[in-house]
């Protein structure tokens, strides 16, 4: 049976992008909760284990990802999913009704364009997104494909997503020590070096053991995307009820979270790349020259890399650090106050 080479491997090794909201007044440093990405990356596990589940239960010949474990998959999610969205609506705490301010398109375009901060950050995220985006579309074919082993990627995607759990508390508390910003950079400094030694991975299982360390390390640095930028964001938006007395969170997070969707579409274009200057085919039985492996080696291990060192110098000296967000909070709380003494009956 063919085996299926479209798999999404984006959540697995670099987190969600979905279920993060970066909020407010978050003004304490270790504020940068793991508690979103650690949920989302724990449902994500049914993605490796499903084949590997079904092989060793002897469903399926092997632990490739075929268009049967695809199958398996829908019928456990239409499962699954509605039993955890009953618990969730059952358990889940309601929280507060906070009045809802509604914003036109008017009001919008200057609080985009007017905050430098917004603009350096959404800069940086799309730039580094763009790398992630490549780096997701050639995951499965860079270990397929290209280093045949296939029936490795649900191991692989596992060791990916282990990585991505036990680095979360460990970035959580970087973010603490050295600053949301700098942290963020040099996640994403390390990233990048911890790919370039897949380069020199031949093709055959030799290369299993490499590419599953490499791999775990690969998503242990990248952690740090799923911690810092969120909680950097907020401090933007603080300075956005500072400078216009608006939070606009729902609004920048849905910018974010377009450039997320965006930049991971990016890496369908690496494909094309490949095909017209390399000549690499991900063909079945295709077989592929020096010049066209150089390109899949250089596409997934180096470029990825490349973008996200581009993205550093937006991030490293971002103009809202620990102090300057202290300070940012600091006079939204004398204004609320102010506000609130001068509201109260004579």
């Amino acid at each position: 049976m063919k085996r299926h080479r479209h798999l999404d491997p984006v959540r697995a090794v670099h987190g969600s992008d979905s279920d993060h909201h970066p909020g407010s007044g978050v003004d304490a440093e270790p504020g940068a909760e793991p508690a979103p990405p650690l949920a989302d990356t724990l449902g994500g596990l049914i993605l490796p284990l499903l084949p590997l589940v079904l092989f060793y239960a002897g469903v399926t010949a092997d632990t490739n990802y075929t268009p049967g474990v695809f199958l398996w998959l829908g019928w456990v999610i239409l499962i699954v999913f509605p039993v955890f969205l009953a618990i969730a609506a059952r358990y889940a705490p309601a929280g507060d009704v906070s009045e809802i301010h509604r914003t036109n398109l008017k009001s919008l375009y200057p609080a985009v364009f007017g905050n430098p901060p917004l603009l350096r950050f959404l800069g940086a995220y799309l730039i580094a997104g763009a790398g992630s985006g490549i780096f997701a579309a050639l995951f499965f074919p860079y270990f397929d494909s290209y280093l045949k082993i296939g029936d490795w990627v649900p191991h692989l995607l596992l060791v990916a997503m282990g990585g991505q759990l036990i680095s979360l508390p460990f970035w959580a508390r970087m973010v603490g020590r050295f600053g949301k910003h700098r942290t963020w950079a040099y996640g994403w400094i390390a990233n990048s070096l911890i790919a370039l030694p897949m380069v020199v991975l031949v093709p055959g299982p030799s290369s299993v053991v490499p590419a599953l360390l490499l791999t775990g390390l690969y998503s242990f640095t990248n952690g740090v995307s799923s911690v810092a930028p969120f909680a950097l964001l907020a401090d933007v938006v603080d300075y956005e009820i500072l400078k216009r007395n608006v939070d606009r969170a729902g609004n920048y997070y849905a910018f974010l979270m377009f450039i997320a969707k965006a930049t991971s579409s990016v890496g369908g274009l690496v494909f094309v790349f490949l095909g017209l200057v390399f000549g690499y085919s991900i063909a079945d039985n295709a077989v592929n020259d020096e010049f066209a492996n150089l390109g899949m080696a250089l596409a997934f291990c180096v470029v990825p890399g490349v973008f996200q060192i581009l993205a550093v110098p937006l991030i490293w000296n971002f103009p809202i650090g620990r102090r300057q967000h202290a300070a940012i909070r600091r006079r939204i709380e004398q204004r609320a106050s102010r506000a609130e003494r001068a509201n109260k009956p004579a």
